[in-house]
């Protein structure tokens, strides 16, 4: 089967599963073992659905919209009316840093696309804007379910995708507050990011620019965690996820100084490198000091395939960068082709094979339908 009849398998699945529960189920965060509400799922599967509904105009679609979008406005996501509910983890934010949100927002503007209902984007808007922004540091820091703050969210990634959240929500409707937000962060991106000679980007964020006192307990905190982590290991499997969230800033018309950057060419071009690949396809788990200990399919980098799938990344990396890294269509089949090998069970149908969290991986595919959009 070809991805594409394999989507279509999946999307038939998840409406029969969504029509009987109200939501998407949520899975385990891939190898870090959250227990997720379903709010993550839900929101992936809204921007599959746009696309099916762009393509075909069936009302059935539109109503599995309606669906997720009405779900994603309650109070079982919402509890405290504050932001969105998605771990369970009691050790952690509930909220999933500022990703969490992320995800949330740009599902929620997809389903304002597909239905005009102004319900959605007001959400989406209200997400964005409740979650604190530091104009010192330009960057956000984590709001929990409960409105409290916790601080800034670190990871590089979280930060670039809620930027590229804000970016949707620009992209449909102009709002000034979360277009200086938006600015002030990517306009900054040099001082934010950081990444290796190769181009492989670093997955904490540059806090080089902090104060002292601020500079020192972040220095302590990482120091801690770098003893433990071996972060390049899992460097590589992030690398195409921080990548993809600079194409739909681009593709949404957010244009940056950035993207003319020698530092950032490389980048793109690290996604095409077949030394990323060396890494995603390492056998051995021993190169990640994170030391998982619920995983069991550890047959090759468990942020690759199995979780950041490079199989429904690439494609939309390609297309919104190819001006930089010329034609690399084969590459691109190659790799769509390795996900499917790697982690789809022919049998029965399912992302269930080496990966911990077949729920959610099957629901990332919504990164690969942004790939089929305008194609």
């Amino acid at each position: 089967m070809t991805i594409n009849e394999i989507l279509d398998v999946i999307v038939k699945r998840k409406i029969n599963e969504l029509n009987t529960k109200g939501y998407i189920p949520g899975g385990n965060n891939g190898p870090y073992y959250d227990n997720e509400t379903p709010v993550r799922n839900t929101a992936h599967f809204i921007t599959t659905l746009y696309y099916y509904y762009l393509r075909d105009q069936n009302p059935v679609y539109l109503d599995a919209i309606n669906k997720c979008g009405d779900y994603l406005l309650s109070k079982e996501v919402r509890p405290f009316d504050k932001t969105v509910y998605c771990r369970q983890d009691k050790n952690k934010d509930l909220s999933n840093g500022v990703i969490g949100p992320a995800w949330v927002i740009e599902g929620l503007v997809s389903a304002f696309k597909a239905s005009g209902e102004r319900k959605y984007i007001d959400l989406a808007k209200k997400l964005f804007l409740m979650t604190p922004f530091d104009k010192e540091y330009k960057m956000w820091e984590i709001m929990d379910i409960d409105g409290k703050k916790k601080g800034f969210d670190l990871t590089f990634n979280h930060q670039l995708w809620f930027a590229a959240a804000g970016v949707q929500v620009l992209s449909v409707e102009n709002d000034l507050e979360i277009r200086i937000r938006c600015k002030a962060f990517l306009n900054n991106i040099d001082e934010h990011i950081k990444s290796y000679s190769n181009g492989l980007i670093k997955h904490y964020i540059n806090y080089g620019n902090f104060n002292e006192n601020l500079k020192d307990k972040i220095y302590k905190l990482l120091k801690q965690k770098a003893n433990q982590i071996r972060l390049y290991y899992k460097e590589n499997g992030y690398h195409l996820f921080n990548i993809y969230a600079f194409a739909l800033i681009k593709d949404h018309g957010f244009e940056i100084d950035y993207f003319n950057s020698k530092r950032f060419k490389k980048q793109v071009q690290y996604c095409f490198d077949k030394k990323l690949y060396k890494w995603l396809l390492r056998k051995s788990i021993r190169f990640d000091g994170n030391k998982m200990p619920h995983v069991k399919n550890n047959h090759f980098n468990i942020y690759g395939f199995s979780y950041n799938a490079p199989g429904f990344e690439l494609p939309y990396i390609y297309k919104v960068f190819e001006n930089i890294i010329g034609n690399k269509k084969d590459f691109v089949n190659l790799i769509v082709n390795k996900q499917i090998d790697l982690t789809y069970n022919e049998k029965d149908f399912t992302f269930n094979k080496n990966n911990e969290d077949s729920i959610t991986l099957e629901s990332r595919m919504y990164e690969y339908t942004r790939f089929l959009i305008n194609k």
